[in-house]
């Protein structure tokens, strides 16, 4: 659906604002996962309330962090196979 010229704007006056006020390098909008946030923002519509402090720092991290261990892991086997030692700490 196409905004109008002013929306869009208001938008991204908001979200440069958020990103001067809390201090964002500017190249974050360059990331992988830039896009796929703002898109994901946008298909909630509006009031969606973002996650607090206590839930970045400790949930949605673990989570994070579950998923790069699974990630590992599948190549754990490869790295048998081949004959690559990795050691991880954690």
């Amino acid at each position: 659906m196409l905004q109008p010229k002013e929306v869009v704007q208001k938008c991204d006056i908001a979200f440069a604002r958020w990103m001067i006020d809390a201090h964002v390098p500017f190249n974050v909008v360059n990331t992988t996962y830039y896009q796929p946030m703002v898109d994901a923002f946008c298909s909630i519509g509006p009031g969606y309330k973002g996650p607090n402090f206590h839930n970045v720092r400790c949930f949605l991290l673990n989570n994070c962090v579950n998923e790069v261990r699974k990630v590992i892991e599948k190549y754990h086997h490869i790295w048998k196979q081949i004959g690559c030692t990795i050691i991880v700490d954690g």
